[in-house]
């Protein structure tokens, strides 16, 4: 199967075919973003009826650094990284609340800086990783077993999402 590596468990796909699935999703999420004046930016709205883009960014944000962090982790051989007040999936909503709310009132710029430097922290990491690290079994900070590789593919599936959301809503403001 050209583009990916079949191991006894699953086929994930290659350390290079990641990495631009993740950059291609990375800059469809800013072109969603890409025009709005700061006011459109901040406004809720863009994402349910509270969450500004911004808030949506500074999610996308949030998840993506504690998978950083979970990824290091791994590679130095720490304890697993485990996300603070999210002990199973169904405090999800709880806990992107909270990690929004902290960066709801940074300037615009600060929220587009983080978003850059923990993105492409998260891409070297992937980077420096060996196909075999890909495929290893860990603990996703949920506490659920998983492989590295499925850190990588939920972000690119999470800014699927989101880009998604944020197009069809700038698409729907008036001009």
């Amino acid at each position: 199967m050209a583009g990916s590596i079949c191991r006894k468990e699953a086929c994930m796909p290659e350390k290079s075919e990641l990495l631009r699935e993740l950059c291609q999703r990375r800059e469809a999420l800013l072109r969603s973003v890409e025009g709005l004046s700061e006011g459109q930016f901040t406004a809720p709205g863009a994402i349910g009826e509270t969450w500004s883009a911004q808030d949506a960014l500074a999610h996308i944000t949030a998840w993506e650094r504690e998978f950083v962090e979970t990824v290091r982790a791994f590679v130095e051989r720490r304890p697993p990284h485990r996300i603070e007040g999210l002990s199973d999936l169904s405090e999800t909503d709880r806990w992107n609340e909270r990690s929004v709310s902290q960066r709801r009132n940074w300037p615009a710029h600060e929220v587009l800086i983080e978003l850059g430097i923990v993105h492409n922290e998260f891409l070297a990491l992937l980077s420096d990783l060996t196909e075999e690290q890909l495929g290893e079994r860990i603990e996703l900070p949920w506490g659920e077993s998983g492989r590295v590789q499925q850190l990588f593919t939920l972000i690119a599936e999470h800014d699927d999402e989101h880009t998604l959301a944020l197009q069809a809503w700038h698409q729907a403001l008036p001009i």
